[in-house]
């Protein structure tokens, strides 16, 4: 499979991808969706509470089972 090129940000998109997750646009419809309508667009959004909670524990741990080899 190859990427293709994004006619409007000039991004490298999968060859199955209907919409642009850089800009927006649409492949189908040949532009990009009016500036007030809401795109499509998949955003990675960062941990939430827990796993940030999960990450913290587990440092945590590893400083309290390593302490005692620092010193």
């Amino acid at each position: 499979m190859e990427d293709k090129i994004c006619p409007d940000c000039a991004e490298a998109v999968k060859s199955e991808a209907r919409i642009c997750r850089f800009c927006g646009y649409d492949f189908q419809l040949g532009s990009k969706p009016p500036s007030g309508q809401p795109t499509t667009v998949n955003v990675k959004r960062g941990m939430n509470s827990f796993e940030s909670c999960l990450g913290c524990l587990g440092i945590l741990l590893l400083l309290v089972l390593f302490a005692p080899f620092m010193i």
